[in-house]
């Protein structure tokens, strides 16, 4: 059985999950503007 505490722990990482999206390469749908700023072209 998942407590309380599991539950809030769990809320806050998705919290930050969506506040900071993870700036790796396998967001290839949204990562456009990351080659962009990484290739001063």
């Amino acid at each position: 059985m998942t407590s309380a505490l599991e539950l809030e722990l769990r809320l806050e990482a998705m919290r930050r999950m969506l506040e900071a999206p993870p700036a790796e390469p396998e967001a290839d749908e949204d990562g456009q503007e990351e080659p962009v700023s990484a290739d001063p072209r």
